[in-house]
């Protein structure tokens, strides 16, 4: 009686040898893709964390410096350019803004600084606040892919997509009360989403995993 030995060049299937190249092959291919979404999701992680940080932050040095500082949001209207955020501090007691009219303000001095790059480095809306870099260092950026989707700021009618927005932290201690609206990805593509709720009292801030309005923060 005759025994077949198996063969190793079976055309009808993968010999043992192509096997284990395969594996090796996908077990590469896993092992450089999994630290990369890793850290993606760290960075995007550490800047939403960042931004709670920071509101505690410019509420107490406010207090201890006895000045006002804001964050600056810069929302450019087209999603392809890049969005900008920094501090600023005024060295004069001002009371918080309370102007519904900010928005159309805001969108009106995006266009004028783009019109005039000479001032490129200048603070839309100055009202004696300058560029403070203590506790930022210049214009801060959102890691790639995650932007603002929308930020909203108590006082004002509806989220503010475009244009410069300000969240005003006084030396008496009090915030102005504002959700920021975080997006990696898109909505219906297993996009993320983040609100960071600012409270008007103690600058503590909150971070919620999906977009929640300022309203319905405010009900809670």
């Amino acid at each position: 009686m005759r025994f077949l030995k198996p063969s190793l060049n079976n055309p009808k299937g993968l010999t043992l040898l192509e096997i284990m190249v395969v594996l090796a092959i996908i077990t590469g291919v896993v092992a450089l893709v999994i630290p990369r979404i890793g850290n993606q999701n760290n960075q995007m992680k550490a800047a939403v964390r960042r931004m709670m940080v920071l509101s505690k932050q410019l509420q107490a040095t406010a207090r201890l410096q006895g000045a006002a500082y804001r964050i600056v949001f810069e929302l450019p209207e087209r999603e392809e350019d890049q969005q900008y955020y920094w501090i600023e501090r005024s060295n004069s007691s001002i009371l918080l803004p309370k102007d519904k009219n900010i928005l159309s303000d805001a969108r009106k001095k995006l266009e004028d600084e783009k019109k005039d790059k000479k001032n490129e480095e200048a603070s839309p809306s100055s009202e004696g606040f300058s560029m403070d870099t203590s506790i930022l260092k210049g214009k801060q950026t959102l890691p790639s892919g995650m932007r603002f989707e929308s930020i909203e700021v108590v006082g004002l009618d509806r989220p503010i997509e475009a244009g410069y927005v300000f969240i005003h932290y006084h030396p008496a201690g009090l915030v102005e009360e504002a959700a920021i609206h975080l997006k990696y990805g898109e909505k219906n593509k297993d996009g993320l989403e983040w609100t960071v709720a600012i409270h008007p009292l103690t600058g503590q801030a909150e971070i919620i995993t999906e977009n929640v309005s300022l309203k319905e923060i405010r009900q809670q």
